[in-house]
C-alpha cells in the first residue's frame, strides 16, 4: 500500500493514527535536519533532541514501532537536560515549520506505515 498522505496515513492506522503521523513529522524533520539548514542551535544537538522527543512521543503513545526500546531515554535525562532537549527541539520544529515542513512525502508516509504495518498488522484497513 502506499500511502501519499497524512489523512490517509491517519485512516490505515487506526487508533494510532495520530501518534504515527506524529512520529513521521518528527522523523522529517530529523531529516531535514541532516541537510544542514541555517538555524538558531546546532543542527546535532537539534537532530539528538527531536529523536528523543519522537522516541518519548511514541513510546508514550504506545505506537507499535520496530525498533522502541521500552522506556524513553529522554525520560533519564536530568530536569535540566530534558527541558533543554525539548527547547532545541521546539526550535527545530518551529524553524521546519517555516521552512515549509520539508521533507514531508509519499515515500516516508509509506515508509513509516510499513514499520508500523510489520509490528501491527491488524489495523490495515
Amino acid at each position: 500500500m502506499y500511502i501519499n498522505n497524512f489523512p490517509q496515513l491517519r485512516r490505515q492506522s487506526g487508533e494510532h493514527g495520530p501518534a504515527l503521523a506524529n512520529y513521521v513529522e518528527w522523523s522529517a524533520i530529523i531529516d531535514w535536519l541532516q541537510s544542514g539548514p541555517d538555524i538558531s542551535e546546532d543542527t546535532n544537538v537539534a537532530t539528538v533532541s527531536c529523536e528523543l522527543v519522537r522516541e518519548g512521543r511514541a513510546i508514550r503513545a504506545k505506537l507499535p514501532m520496530p525498533g522502541l526500546p521500552k522506556f524513553a531515554c529522554i525520560g533519564k535525562l536530568s530536569n535540566q537536560s530534558r527541558g533543554e532537549a525539548l527547547r532545541v527541539a521546539e526550535v527545530a520544529f518551529q524553524a521546519w515549520r517555516e521552512a515549509g515542513r520539508p521533507c514531508i512525502s509519499p515515500a516516508l508516509l509509506t515508509n513509516a506505515f510499513r514499520q508500523f504495518r510489520s509490528i501491527h498488522p491488524k489495523e490495515l484497513s
